[in-house]
């Protein structure tokens, strides 16, 4: 649309933007002034082509003494992949995260957008944030460097997967539509789709059983051992994908 993707459009609508060749010195004396006139500075080059491109972190703070400059990068800015390419598939891949999605024993699966991007981008905005709120609090501290990167990101919201791998080597697989560790919790199918229903709490399995009046079926030790629901999860699953519940819910 307008020569611009769509994609282009989703990240960058009511920005202003303009484009310089670095390679040129001409380019690289305009980033220079911008940067002598900007609060923040954000960069996603491989690591070390901002310092050979004379716009790095220590010459951003020779600029302007009191930068924030935030470098983000693909699998962080030291260790053995610290120079590898990345994209957000490739990182989601070699994190683990692609492996979570999907159904038990089928491929790997990319969730719909590009969700490491998004969360290292939280990442960043938080980090210079908190450089933003450390130079209002001391103005004397001078420039702030903030670093992230898409591997960091995408590995701090693996969570318990993480931490299961950790302590005992065990590598979690896709869970379908479903939570890996509570039941109930998930996407259950109906006859004309699927209804979410999040009933982890003793309590509030309780109130299903007794809403779609599956007393019968699920017996009050159901609603009182998580540890049990969670044992018994497919077969519980099965029971409710087999019931017609149109009668039980108020807006059927």
């Amino acid at each position: 649309m307008g020569g611009q993707s769509v994609g282009f459009m989703a990240a960058n609508r009511n920005k202003k933007g303009i484009a310089l060749d670095l390679k040129a010195e001409e380019g690289r004396a305009l980033a220079r002034e911008l940067i002598r006139r900007s609060d923040v500075v954000v960069e996603n080059f491989r690591n070390g082509v901002a310092e050979r491109l004379g716009i790095g972190f220590e010459d951003a703070r020779a600029l302007n003494p009191n930068i924030i400059y935030c470098s983000i990068s693909g699998f962080g800015a030291a260790g053995p992949k610290a120079q590898d390419p990345a994209f957000d598939l490739t990182v989601q891949a070699f994190s683990g995260f692609m492996g979570l999605n999907g159904l038990p024993g089928g491929e790997p699966v990319k969730p719909a957008v590009s969700i490491g991007d998004l969360m290292t981008g939280i990442s960043a905005f938080a980090g210079i944030l908190g450089a933003v709120l450390r130079l209002r609090n001391d103005p004397g501290a001078g420039a702030q460097l903030v670093s992230t990167s898409l591997f960091e990101s995408l590995s701090s919201y693996l969570t318990d997967a993480s931490v299961m791998y950790q302590l005992n080597g065990s590598v979690r697989g896709p869970s379908d539509s479903f939570h890996a560790n509570i039941a109930l919790y998930g996407a259950f199918r109906a006859k004309d789709g699927y209804v979410a229903i999040g009933a982890g709490h003793d309590h509030i399995f309780k109130r299903l059983c007794a809403a779609l009046h599956l007393e019968a079926e699920f017996p009050a030790a159901y609603g009182d051992d998580s540890g049990l629901r969670y044992r018994r999860r497919q077969e519980i699953r099965e029971i409710l994908e087999r019931r017609d519940l149109s009668a039980c819910v108020p807006w059927a």
